[in-house]
């Protein structure tokens, strides 16, 4: 086979593995956001007993809360107050740290193919999305 056609073949399988594991993790995001949306509740201050008063969130605070979760940023903003929301919580942490595997997948994918020169350039860019 030709080297170049070679070349652009292997550019497009890589392509389109690294295209399918990004529109995983934006499918995980948009889903586990419409689930905070859902059932999130958080802290909004105080009554005047000194209970604490919850709410629902926003969609915005959901996709922001959601992005900040799944990238592992967790700034601190935003707490789940009620049970379903930490337990939604869980379930996106685990699924973010399986989609931060992916890449470790297609480096050894890479190597068995093509050889360590192949690998490393790859996933110094982050694929993926991470």
């Amino acid at each position: 086979m030709n080297p170049i056609k070679s070349a652009v073949l292997n550019f497009f399988y890589l392509f389109d593995q690294v295209f399918e594991k990004l529109l995983a993790n934006i499918f995980i995001w948009i889903i586990f956001s419409l689930v905070y949306f859902v059932v999130l509740k958080v802290k909004d201050g105080e009554d005047e007993n000194g209970n604490p008063k919850e709410r629902s969130i926003t969609i915005e605070e959901a996709f922001y809360f959601s992005a900040t979760t799944h990238y592992t940023i967790g700034f601190g903003d935003i707490t789940p107050n009620n049970r379903a929301g930490k337990i939604a919580v869980i379930f996106h942490i685990f699924s973010s740290w399986t989609l931060a595997l992916i890449p470790i997948g297609l480096e050894d994918m890479i190597v068995q193919k093509y050889g360590k020169k192949y690998a490393k350039p790859l996933t110094k860019v982050g694929v993926a999305g991470f």
